[in-house]
Protein backbone atom coordinates (compact mmCIF):
# COMPACT_ATOMS: atom_id res chain seq x y z
CA UNK A 1 0.00 0.00 0.00
CA UNK A 2 1.41 3.16 -1.26
CA UNK A 3 -0.09 6.44 0.69
CA UNK A 4 1.24 9.77 -0.29
CA UNK A 5 0.30 13.15 0.24
CA UNK A 6 1.22 16.70 1.41
CA UNK A 7 0.72 18.77 4.47
CA UNK A 8 -1.41 21.33 3.15
CA UNK A 9 -4.74 21.26 1.84
CA UNK A 10 -5.53 23.37 -0.80
CA UNK A 11 -8.96 24.26 -2.31
CA UNK A 12 -10.45 22.16 -0.02
CA UNK A 13 -11.19 18.78 1.12
CA UNK A 14 -12.87 17.39 -1.66
CA UNK A 15 -10.61 17.92 -4.06
CA UNK A 16 -7.60 17.15 -1.60
CA UNK A 17 -9.31 13.79 -1.26
CA UNK A 18 -9.51 13.14 -4.84
CA UNK A 19 -5.97 13.77 -5.38
CA UNK A 20 -4.46 12.39 -2.35
CA UNK A 21 -4.48 9.75 -0.12
CA UNK A 22 -2.77 11.11 2.83
CA UNK A 23 -2.36 14.15 5.04
CA UNK A 24 0.63 15.13 7.13
CA UNK A 25 -0.53 16.83 10.10
CA UNK A 26 2.45 19.14 11.35
CA UNK A 27 2.82 21.30 14.55
CA UNK A 28 1.87 24.54 14.16
CA UNK A 29 4.24 27.13 15.35
CA UNK A 30 2.03 27.80 19.14
CA UNK A 31 0.35 25.05 20.93
CA UNK A 32 -2.69 27.38 20.78
CA UNK A 33 -2.70 27.45 17.05
CA UNK A 34 -2.79 23.48 16.68
CA UNK A 35 -6.08 22.33 15.80
CA UNK A 36 -8.10 20.57 18.76
CA UNK A 37 -9.13 17.58 19.45
CA UNK A 38 -12.35 18.01 18.13
CA UNK A 39 -11.22 19.35 14.75
CA UNK A 40 -8.99 16.36 14.48
CA UNK A 41 -12.24 14.04 14.79
CA UNK A 42 -14.16 16.01 12.30
CA UNK A 43 -11.21 15.99 10.25
CA UNK A 44 -11.10 11.97 10.31
CA UNK A 45 -15.26 11.66 9.34
CA UNK A 46 -14.66 13.72 6.72
CA UNK A 47 -12.36 11.71 5.27
CA UNK A 48 -12.73 8.47 2.85
CA UNK A 49 -12.45 4.93 4.00
CA UNK A 50 -8.47 3.99 3.97
CA UNK A 51 -7.17 7.37 4.22
CA UNK A 52 -3.92 7.64 5.64
CA UNK A 53 -3.02 11.09 8.43
CA UNK A 54 0.18 11.01 10.11
CA UNK A 55 0.30 13.02 12.37
CA UNK A 56 3.55 14.85 14.36
CA UNK A 57 4.46 13.99 17.44
CA UNK A 58 3.86 16.49 20.57
CA UNK A 59 6.36 19.16 20.10
CA UNK A 60 7.83 18.59 23.50
CA UNK A 61 9.54 15.28 22.65
CA UNK A 62 11.88 16.16 19.86
CA UNK A 63 12.89 18.81 22.70
CA UNK A 64 13.34 16.10 25.39
CA UNK A 65 15.40 14.18 23.29
CA UNK A 66 17.64 17.19 22.40
CA UNK A 67 18.21 18.39 26.07
CA UNK A 68 19.33 14.32 26.66
CA UNK A 69 21.69 14.96 24.11
CA UNK A 70 23.15 18.03 25.26
CA UNK A 71 23.19 16.64 29.05
CA UNK A 72 25.01 13.51 27.91
CA UNK A 73 21.95 11.27 29.17
CA UNK A 74 21.10 7.76 27.64
CA UNK A 75 17.64 7.89 29.83
CA UNK A 76 14.41 9.03 28.47
CA UNK A 77 13.06 11.74 31.21
CA UNK A 78 9.64 11.29 32.80
CA UNK A 79 8.23 13.97 30.74
CA UNK A 80 8.49 11.69 27.79
CA UNK A 81 5.75 9.73 28.84
CA UNK A 82 3.16 12.82 29.24
CA UNK A 83 4.06 13.88 25.75
CA UNK A 84 3.69 10.42 24.70
CA UNK A 85 0.07 10.42 26.10
CA UNK A 86 -0.47 13.22 24.59
CA UNK A 87 0.66 12.46 20.79
CA UNK A 88 -1.48 9.55 21.46
CA UNK A 89 -4.49 11.31 22.10
CA UNK A 90 -4.21 13.45 19.39
CA UNK A 91 -3.29 10.24 16.78
CA UNK A 92 -6.37 8.93 18.55
CA UNK A 93 -8.60 11.27 17.34
CA UNK A 94 -7.50 11.22 14.04
CA UNK A 95 -7.15 7.18 13.85
CA UNK A 96 -3.63 7.93 12.64
CA UNK A 97 -1.65 5.41 10.47
CA UNK A 98 2.03 6.73 11.72
CA UNK A 99 3.38 9.00 13.86
CA UNK A 100 6.50 11.51 12.92
CA UNK A 101 9.16 11.69 15.70
CA UNK A 102 11.32 14.57 13.62
CA UNK A 103 14.64 15.79 15.58
CA UNK A 104 16.72 18.29 14.91
CA UNK A 105 20.02 19.23 13.67
CA UNK A 106 20.90 19.95 17.26
CA UNK A 107 20.57 16.32 17.78
CA UNK A 108 23.77 14.98 16.70
CA UNK A 109 24.79 11.28 16.08
CA UNK A 110 27.03 10.14 19.26
CA UNK A 111 26.95 7.35 21.41
CA UNK A 112 24.48 8.56 23.81
CA UNK A 113 21.73 10.15 20.89
CA UNK A 114 22.04 6.30 19.40
CA UNK A 115 20.91 5.01 22.81
CA UNK A 116 18.39 7.75 22.87
CA UNK A 117 16.91 6.58 19.84
CA UNK A 118 16.85 3.01 20.81
CA UNK A 119 15.21 3.31 24.01
CA UNK A 120 12.86 5.41 22.16
CA UNK A 121 12.49 2.65 19.84
CA UNK A 122 11.85 -0.14 22.38
CA UNK A 123 9.34 2.32 24.17
CA UNK A 124 7.49 3.66 21.38
CA UNK A 125 8.20 1.37 18.12
CA UNK A 126 7.83 -2.24 17.12
CA UNK A 127 3.63 -1.43 17.93
CA UNK A 128 0.24 -1.30 16.19
CA UNK A 129 0.83 2.31 15.73
CA UNK A 130 4.41 2.98 13.42
CA UNK A 131 6.21 5.54 14.67
CA UNK A 132 8.35 7.19 11.36
CA UNK A 133 12.05 8.34 12.97
CA UNK A 134 12.79 11.67 10.51
CA UNK A 135 16.58 12.78 11.30
CA UNK A 136 18.10 16.63 10.47
CA UNK A 137 21.92 16.94 10.02
CA UNK A 138 24.73 15.00 10.08
CA UNK A 139 23.33 11.72 10.32
CA UNK A 140 23.94 9.50 7.53
CA UNK A 141 20.94 8.06 5.59
CA UNK A 142 22.32 4.07 5.85
CA UNK A 143 23.01 4.69 9.29
CA UNK A 144 19.61 6.39 10.21
CA UNK A 145 18.18 3.80 8.58
CA UNK A 146 20.34 1.24 10.32
CA UNK A 147 18.94 2.26 13.23
CA UNK A 148 15.69 2.53 12.82
CA UNK A 149 15.21 -0.60 11.48
CA UNK A 150 17.20 -2.13 14.79
CA UNK A 151 15.26 -0.03 17.41
CA UNK A 152 11.31 -0.72 15.90
CA UNK A 153 11.03 2.73 14.50
CA UNK A 154 10.24 3.49 10.63
CA UNK A 155 12.98 5.19 8.66
CA UNK A 156 12.14 8.59 6.95
CA UNK A 157 14.90 9.88 4.30
CA UNK A 158 14.98 10.57 0.52
CA UNK A 159 14.97 7.52 -2.18
CA UNK A 160 16.64 9.82 -4.50
CA UNK A 161 19.81 10.57 -2.45
CA UNK A 162 19.98 7.53 -1.30
CA UNK A 163 19.10 5.57 -5.33
CA UNK A 164 22.33 8.16 -6.20
CA UNK A 165 24.32 7.29 -2.64
CA UNK A 166 23.61 3.43 -4.39
CA UNK A 167 21.79 2.57 -0.95
CA UNK A 168 19.51 0.16 -2.31
CA UNK A 169 15.62 -0.17 -1.07
CA UNK A 170 15.15 -3.31 1.37
CA UNK A 171 12.56 -5.50 1.48
CA UNK A 172 10.58 -4.52 5.17
CA UNK A 173 6.94 -3.46 6.36
CA UNK A 174 6.65 -0.12 6.26
CA UNK A 175 8.90 2.98 5.36
CA UNK A 176 8.43 6.85 4.80
CA UNK A 177 9.70 8.75 1.78
CA UNK A 178 10.46 12.09 1.75
CA UNK A 179 10.25 14.10 -1.41
CA UNK A 180 11.45 17.73 -1.28
CA UNK A 181 12.43 18.79 -4.99
CA UNK A 182 15.87 17.98 -6.91
CA UNK A 183 18.80 19.78 -6.69
CA UNK A 184 20.54 21.59 -9.25
CA UNK A 185 18.78 23.42 -12.07
CA UNK A 186 15.77 20.68 -12.43
CA UNK A 187 13.53 21.30 -9.87
CA UNK A 188 10.69 19.03 -10.27
CA UNK A 189 10.69 15.58 -10.59
CA UNK A 190 8.13 13.99 -13.43
CA UNK A 191 6.68 11.10 -14.58
CA UNK A 192 9.83 8.83 -15.26
CA UNK A 193 11.18 9.56 -11.49
CA UNK A 194 7.88 8.98 -9.78
CA UNK A 195 7.92 5.04 -11.64
CA UNK A 196 10.80 4.56 -9.96
CA UNK A 197 9.59 5.58 -6.99
CA UNK A 198 6.65 3.43 -7.01
CA UNK A 199 8.76 0.66 -7.62
CA UNK A 200 10.80 1.14 -4.88
CA UNK A 201 7.68 1.33 -2.91
CA UNK A 202 7.11 -2.31 -3.83
CA UNK A 203 9.94 -3.24 -1.66
CA UNK A 204 7.22 -2.60 1.25
CA UNK A 205 3.76 -3.76 2.64
CA UNK A 206 3.37 0.07 3.49
CA UNK A 207 4.72 3.11 2.30
CA UNK A 208 4.41 7.01 3.50
CA UNK A 209 5.22 9.27 1.04
CA UNK A 210 5.56 12.84 1.80
CA UNK A 211 5.81 15.37 -0.44
CA UNK A 212 7.43 19.42 0.88
CA UNK A 213 8.76 22.00 -1.10
CA UNK A 214 7.71 24.61 -3.74
CA UNK A 215 6.30 21.74 -6.31
CA UNK A 216 4.74 19.45 -3.43
CA UNK A 217 0.93 20.08 -4.96
CA UNK A 218 2.33 19.37 -8.93
CA UNK A 219 4.24 16.39 -7.23
CA UNK A 220 1.47 15.16 -5.51
CA UNK A 221 -0.86 15.45 -8.53
CA UNK A 222 1.88 13.24 -10.86
CA UNK A 223 2.13 10.35 -8.30
CA UNK A 224 -1.68 10.69 -8.31
CA UNK A 225 -1.79 9.71 -12.32
CA UNK A 226 0.84 7.20 -11.85
CA UNK A 227 -0.28 4.88 -8.85
CA UNK A 228 -4.26 4.70 -11.07
CA UNK A 229 -2.01 3.90 -14.16
CA UNK A 230 -0.39 1.16 -11.95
Amino acid sequence: MIYFGTDEVKRGWERYFDLCNSLEVRNEASEDADPSIATLNTWRTKSPKGFAFVIHADREIPKLLEAGYENNSTDLPPAFTEAWERTLLRAKALSAKAVIIETPPEFRPSENSRILIQKLGKTVGGQKLPVIWERHGLWGTEESIEISRSSGLVPCFDPFIADSDEIKPKKGNEVCFRITERAASRRQFDEYDFEKLVRWCSSYNRSFVLFNGRHKHLHAKVMSLITREL
